[in-house]
């Protein structure tokens, strides 16, 4: 999940491997620096090396298109070299939730998958000591509580509380303030969108819900509970809160049709409860606000689907 030390990840996974001398030749593929294929990367790093024990690494993983067919053919240079190349794929939250979409068409090709969560809290205790030592942020055992409550242990919103406590000398009671923080507020208005678009049962499995199915990060919690589109915004600036937040979570499905569920679990995870009945009500005044640009249409059994008119 971006923001939970993708990079740092990376960095550490390609020092151990280089320093223990695991494999001959370790090369990475990063399809944001490079329009090539992998599979064409990958045979170009074993072209006139017939001995080497290669470790192909493959950034950013999710944005390769035809990943379930790209892996076939991977699998297929792997069987013809004898099984000494070795991939390691580094990927967003979507393997979670998407798990048939980084198999081959044909095999499983990746022998395990871990999936690094939120930090708990004496993994948070861990992380504030290392921003700590490395950057001399003096920061006080006694806030530690606080910053993992403020942060729910995404590792970005940790970095970022702590550098604010201690260079802007905000306190952790400052919610706003600390939510106005430029890399925050990223990290906020994606996790945002994320849980919006994340399907039900799937929510809890990225760590960022409790057993309650409620928001851990306080300051997730209440930019969530307030949320609205930067659409939605500018074309409704004085439709109500909860209208707002109905209507991003209908924008942000981008297309796709939200259900009564998804719409009361929203209002759940920000600690609000609203019934199905005030739900049907707020749709039905949002068809009446929006009608010159949107239709509400109601998918039977299903839920609410946004259409754009024009």
């Amino acid at each position: 999940m971006y923001g939970q030390s993708n990079k740092t990840l990376y960095s550490f996974l390609f020092r151990q491997i280089t320093k223990e001398k695991l494999f001959n030749k370790i090369l990475t593929y990063d399809p944001l620096l490079t329009d090539e294929n992998p599979v064409y990367f990958t045979k170009r790093a074993l072209r006139g090396d017939k001995k080497s024990d290669v470790l192909i690494i493959l950034r950013f993983f999710e944005k390769i298109p035809n990943r379930r067919t790209t892996l076939d053919k991977l699998k297929s240079l792997q069987d013809q070299n004898r099984n000494r190349i070795a991939f390691l794929a580094i990927a967003d939250h979507s393997v979670i939730l998407n798990p048939l979409g980084y198999t081959a068409n044909t095999t499983v090709f990746f022998s395990d998958c871990v999936y690094v969560p939120p930090f708990n809290f004496e993994q948070t205790k861990k992380m504030i000591k290392t921003l700590r030592d490395y950057y001399n942020w003096k920061i006080s055992a006694h806030d530690y509580r606080k910053i993992y409550a403020l942060s729910g242990g995404v590792g970005r919103i940790i970095k970022y509380i702590c550098k604010e406590l201690y260079i802007s000398k905000v306190l952790p009671e400052n919610i706003e303030r600390l939510a106005n923080n430029q890399q925050i507020l990223f990290e906020l208005n994606y996790l945002t969108k994320m849980l919006i678009k994340t399907p039900l049962d799937k929510v809890h499995v990225l760590g960022l819900t409790d057993n309650d199915n409620k928001i851990k990060s306080q300051l997730l919690r209440e930019y969530f509970k307030n949320y609205r589109s930067e659409i939605i915004e500018k074309i409704y600036p004085n439709i109500s809160v909860v209208e707002s937040r109905i209507l991003s979570s209908l924008l942000e499905y981008g297309g796709g049709t939200i259900s009564i569920d998804k719409i009361s679990q929203i209002s759940k995870m920000s600690d609000e409860n609203f019934s199905l009945w005030a739900i049907y009500k707020t749709v039905s005044r949002l068809r009446s606000k929006v009608k010159k640009d949107f239709k509400i249409k109601s998918v039977r059994g299903l839920g609410y689907l946004l259409v754009k008119r024009g």
